[in-house]
């Protein structure tokens, strides 16, 4: 299966750097090598953080023809100016570690193993942003 998260954001946001600092090519690379079925070919995730004023719609499309599943994630443009770099970084994660699992879960994909996938996509969040336990709004990335 292939996997991309891609980004249409405000440059103040500073969302592209947060992105950069995560190994998504490392996560492609896993996606890519495991087997989860025939049923889903392609995820593409969108990380979306434009202004608010134009009332952008988060879009969610599964495509049985080629089997893609493309979905927006909607980050807030004040909020995450306001955040550090490893800050942003941690409400990404935040995001994608609710979104993708609720927008799957609407699906009943035949042939794809949806239990599977979110298991070791939540593992590969939880290993690469490392939030600290006391309370410190910092986090590693690995």
């Amino acid at each position: 299966m292939k996997l991309n998260i891609l980004s249409d954001t405000n440059s103040e946001s500073r969302v592209a750097e947060a992105l950069d600092a995560l190994p998504l090519l490392e996560l492609r690379r896993y996606v890519a090598e495991r087997d989860y079925g025939q049923g889903l070919a392609c995820l593409l995730i969108g990380i979306i953080c434009r202004n608010p004023t134009l009332n952008l719609k988060p879009r969610v499309r599964f495509t049985k023809k080629d089997k893609t599943l493309s979905m927006d994630v909607m980050l807030h443009l004040p909020d995450m100016m306001a955040l550090d770099d490893l800050g942003r970084t941690r409400v990404i994660a935040q995001y994608l570690s609710d979104e993708v699992p609720a927008v799957i879960s609407k699906y009943a994909i035949q042939d794809f193993d949806s239990a599977r996938f979110l298991a070791d996509f939540e593992k590969w969040i939880r290993e690469t942003v490392h939030v600290p336990k006391n309370g410190d709004s910092n986090v590693e990335t690995r």
